[in-house]
């Protein structure tokens, strides 16, 4: 239940990505676990995701590398930290 070989950071939990229509061919032909399920819905501009794993620090990396086209929407804590992360990317 993990991204790349770190997985003692955090508990498994489950995380949900939204990302911009542009990028499901690409998540849904190269997933980013195994464990990744499509949420279905009607929106046209944007698709979601659900995953149950560890968040290390792979995993935030891989999220960190879609920029403005992701969004967490679960945990909020997952949410915030990466939020952290872009505004000190963006300080430096």
């Amino acid at each position: 239940h993990v991204i790349g070989l770190n997985y003692i950071d955090h508990k498994k939990e489950k995380i949900t990505l939204e990302f911009n229509i542009s990028q499901k061919p690409y998540v849904l032909s190269l997933p980013l676990h195994s464990s990744q399920k499509e949420l279905t819905g009607n929106n046209t501009e944007t698709f979601k995701i659900e995953l149950l794993i560890h968040p290390n620090f792979e995993f935030r990396q891989q999220v960190l590398k879609y920029g403005s086209l992701v969004k967490i929407t679960e945990p909020k804590w997952l949410e915030e930290e990466v939020k952290g992360k872009l505004k000190k990317a963006f300080e430096n």
